[in-house]
């Protein structure tokens, strides 16, 4: 169930809300536990392996992805948002890593959508178009913070060696750092205190 259906779909007038927050004292009255879908896969064994040749939804008459990836602007948002994904990947910017996470959400493409029929929950744009042009101008803005920290002329894969060069020459520095003070104390000498800024 899309949580859009709360409040959007069906109003506070149809008693949605009331229902929801009476929900886990009736399931609880029944015996009844909430489980999420990790829970489920983990203790609740499979009655048999489950063939799926294609990607399915909920959404249209088709139960496909469609609504999702079925025009030329969604293949081209999927493939910019992508593109930037492995330089990403080596940032150690908790910020941009979450702008990013949002930029996955699948409401973004359905915005895109111009299905026929497809049910675009509450668009705040006048058109799939529209939708377009401000996911790819987030899109550039993310890539322009991207190379403030990792400049564009530096290959990905040059990048992440780089990275994983002074990560290990961190490591080692750590590592020295432990087997000197080990000697220090075994010597008996202590290590001199900072000198302490007036």
């Amino acid at each position: 169930m899309n949580f859009d259906v709360i409040g959007g779909l069906h109003p506070a007038s149809t008693g949605i809300f009331e229902f929801f927050k009476a929900l886990p004292a009736f399931a609880a009255q029944k015996g009844l536990r909430f489980i999420t879908p990790l829970e489920a896969f983990d203790n609740i064994p499979s009655v048999a392996p489950a063939a799926v040749g294609h990607a399915i939804s909920w959404d249209g008459y088709d139960k496909d992805v469609s609504a999702w990836m079925g025009n030329d602007l969604q293949h081209e948002a999927l493939r910019a948002v992508y593109s930037i994904s492995e330089r990403l990947r080596l940032s150690k910017n908790d910020v941009l890593k979450q702008d990013f996470a949002y930029l996955l959400s699948a409401d973004h493409f359905k915005f895109m959508s111009t299905k026929q029929g497809a049910y675009v929950p509450f668009s705040p744009y006048d058109s799939s178009f529209d939708a377009f042009t401000n996911y790819m101008n987030v899109i550039s803005d993310m890539q322009i913070r991207l190379n403030q920290e990792f400049p564009s002329s530096i290959d990905t894969d040059d990048l992440s060696a780089q990275l994983q060069l002074i990560d290990n020459q961190g490591k080692e520095i750590e590592r020295l750092q432990a087997k000197i003070a080990k000697l220090e104390a075994a010597a008996g000498k202590k290590e001199p205190s900072a000198k302490k800024k007036k």
